[in-house]
């Protein structure tokens, strides 16, 4: 699954997405196991996107909204937050042309 989310960040990425963005994206990506998920933490990613942990959650809540990861909250029997999981939903079935996240087709990289 990291390849595949990797690659869709890479080559797929919408337009409007700042390098930052792209970074925090493949940073996650690069975390995911098979299932989808990844509890990497914020300051890991920032650690690996050379972003301040502020930035690294701001984009997080961007791609939240895009529909690219989603959050679960998890918490520990005495009620305190344990780390979130990281839920990576933008996927593309076998043969299907991706789409960006928010629903515009990709255009073809240069040739």
């Amino acid at each position: 699954m990291s390849l595949q989310a990797m690659t869709l960040v890479l080559d797929f990425a919408p337009e409007h997405w700042s390098s930052g963005r792209r970074m925090v994206a493949l940073a996650i990506a690069d975390r995911v196991g098979q299932d989808g998920t990844t509890w990497c933490s914020v300051a890991d990613v920032g650690k690996r996107s050379g972003l301040h942990e502020r930035m690294v959650r701001y984009h997080i809540k961007a791609l939240i909204q895009e529909g690219v990861l989603m959050k679960e909250k998890r918490h520990r029997d005495n009620g305190s937050q344990r780390s979130n999981l990281w839920i990576w939903v933008w996927t593309v079935p076998m043969g299907v042309q991706p789409t960006a996240p928010t629903g515009r087709q990709p255009t073809a990289p240069p040739h």
